[in-house]
């Protein structure tokens, strides 16, 4: 929802709002019950799309949520949203995000839940993400680590509608860099369903 609403202010600055076409953002509550409230939806007689990561089965299936009728929209490769993110934004992007999680729960935290992905103690994590580049030569791998941290239980660091709307501006001041990159792709698509 929140990924959505920064989305909708990004657009609605040309004057494409969800609210001008008549979209509205549900909540269908991740990937085992999202389908379902989105075939629902359907039935009802609204056009539906639903959104959703695509690191974890989706239940009942994409296929069944075709044939209802219900438009799909995953991240390519298997990723939730955060894994999507930072591995498509450039990296200056990607430390932002980084600094948005470190601003809202605090650097021993953040050091806490990378250190073990980093293969490090947390005292050797950097406070400024930058210097990860140090621990992890492999920029792909260092993203994907901290992605993982970031989405796992008891850290869930951009779950909160609040911190997915923030994150969901950082990735619009980046549109120009993430256009062709699948986090882009996936953007255009959600775009393309709700101005069609």
């Amino acid at each position: 929802i929140g990924f959505c609403r920064a989305l909708d202010a990004y657009w609605s600055k040309s004057g494409n709002s969800f609210a001008y076409v008549g979209a509205a953002l549900a909540d269908g509550q991740g990937n085992t019950n999202g389908p379902v409230v989105a075939i629902n939806f359907n039935k009802l007689g609204y056009r539906t799309a639903f959104f959703g990561d695509s690191d974890k089965p989706l239940n009942p299936n994409e296929e069944t949520l075709k044939i209802a009728g219900v438009c799909t929209v995953l991240w390519e490769g298997k990723v939730s949203i955060e894994e999507r993110i930072a591995l498509d934004l450039p990296w200056d992007g990607f430390v932002a995000m980084a600094r948005l999680a470190i601003e809202e729960y605090g650097e021993d935290h953040v050091q806490t839940k990378l250190a073990p992905l980093f293969g490090c103690q947390p005292t050797e994590v950097s406070v400024d993400p930058e210097g990860w580049r140090n621990l992890v030569r492999d920029e792909v791998a260092l993203r994907t680590a901290f992605a993982i941290a970031a989405k796992t239980k008891k850290a869930e660091w951009f779950k909160r509608v609040d911190q997915a709307e923030i994150l969901g501006m950082l990735v619009t001041t980046h549109w120009c860099d993430i256009t062709d990159k699948p986090l882009g792709l996936g953007i255009k698509q959600i775009k393309g369903w709700v101005h069609d």
